[in-house]
């Protein structure tokens, strides 16, 4: 079968890297420095729920054992 693509702005991506690196909306702000509703605003939309969503359940060592937040 063959897996789909998802197209992410780079925006998104940098974005999503820093929540499944950091886990909480608040440090991504802090990281980034960038307000919360900007963050919140790019998590939200479809792509990148998507590659967070595919990230987490991939078999990535970095979610082994641990649980949604």
């Amino acid at each position: 079968m063959a897996k789909e693509i998802t197209t992410i702005s780079p925006e998104g991506l940098e974005v999503a890297n820093c929540y499944l690196q950091f886990g909480n909306i608040r440090a991504v702000c802090d990281y980034m420095d960038v307000p919360e509703n900007q963050v919140v605003e790019l998590l939200n939309k479809r792509d990148v729920k998507k590659y967070i969503d595919d990230f987490q359940k991939s078999d990535s060592p970095q979610f082994k054992g641990k649980s949604d937040k």
